[in-house]
């Protein structure tokens, strides 16, 4: 399995209002992987010899640095009530996490937002995250940051929701449009991320640029077979879903191609999407394709016909 690792970043995050500062807030490690999946079949699933490899993955990051466009909301959310943690006690990050019944009660959302970024601990970062929210669902980084830590849970919907909240609150921010469209790439949702790396590049920011022309502008002029060439090189490399992505933008392409259907059917078949797969044998069947025809009256029920 391909490890794709992000950067850290440590930002200093300067509060307004009693003069509260607070330094060095803590990021985590960003690692995302290409998804790959076993599987099994071994028929015949080619016309021709593929040649061509898989997208090249990209060593980058999840930027730290979205409270540049927000640092206003943030001190107007955190006015005057700054956190008695973080300006005394021993300075143990985590100590902040043990909170009596009336003490929790008299904590704002900007609160439960400098306690999240005050610990290491990712459940506890959501816990704290969500407190922010529920006292104030307009916080948008709040929705940034728990997206994130979400995606490090590997609970990549969840934080796709999560971006997708703060866009809504603010969708002049390029970085959460930077962030859903590695988390959709993540998915192999290509055609979404792709658009998510292109507003970010509209919003000026370079990475999104340099992503969306490293991977969706070589995308946008390819032929059927060339779709189909990437999706068998994704197969071979038992990445089914994206090997999907790719024999589907072929069938787009060469709807008439029996080939597409077989190939496609092969790869739901390896994810268990049986009835997906048995549509596709039969449509290849229905093109001309004998192997389309043997594969559909091997696996597929009665139900599918």
């Amino acid at each position: 399995m391909k490890i794709i690792k992000f950067s850290v970043r440590w930002l200093p995050i300067i509060c307004i209002g009693i003069g509260v500062y607070f330094a060095d807030l803590e990021g985590d490690i960003k690692s995302f992987r290409i998804f790959q999946r076993d599987g099994h079949p071994d028929e015949k699933k080619t016309k021709s010899d593929s040649n061509n490899s898989n997208i090249d993955s990209l060593e980058t990051k999840k930027s730290w640095d979205t409270w540049r466009n927000d640092e206003q909301v943030y001190s107007e959310k955190s006015g005057s009530s700054g956190s008695s943690e973080t300006t005394s006690g021993s300075g143990n990050s985590n100590s902040t996490s043990t909170l009596s019944p009336s003490d929790s009660s008299k904590l704002t959302a900007a609160d439960y937002y400098l306690k999240a970024s005050n610990t290491s601990d990712l459940h506890l970062k959501i816990k704290f995250y969500t407190n922010c929210i529920n006292l104030d669902p307009d916080f948008v980084m709040a929705y940034n940051f728990r997206a994130m830590v979400k995606d490090e849970l590997n609970d990549v919907y969840g934080a796709i929701s999560d971006y997708t909240k703060a866009i809504e609150l603010n969708g002049a921010e390029p970085v959460y449009f930077w962030n859903r469209g590695l988390s959709k790439e993540y998915l192999d949702d290509i055609d979404g991320a792709c658009k998510d790396f292109k507003k970010a590049c509209d919003l000026g920011y370079e990475d999104g640029c340099a992503r969306y022309s490293e991977i969706c502008e070589p995308l946008s002029n390819l032929g059927a077979n060339d779709y189909n060439e990437k999706g068998m090189s994704d197969y071979d490399s038992k990445n089914y879903i994206r090997s999907i992505y790719f024999y589907s933008k072929a069938i787009e392409s060469d709807g008439a191609e029996p080939v597409y259907f077989w190939n496609r059917g092969l790869s739901k078949e390896s994810i268990d999407d049986i009835e997906g797969a048995c549509k596709d044998f039969k449509k290849a069947c229905d093109l001309g394709d004998e192997d389309g025809c043997a594969r559909y009256s091997e696996i597929c029920d009665t139900s599918y016909r």
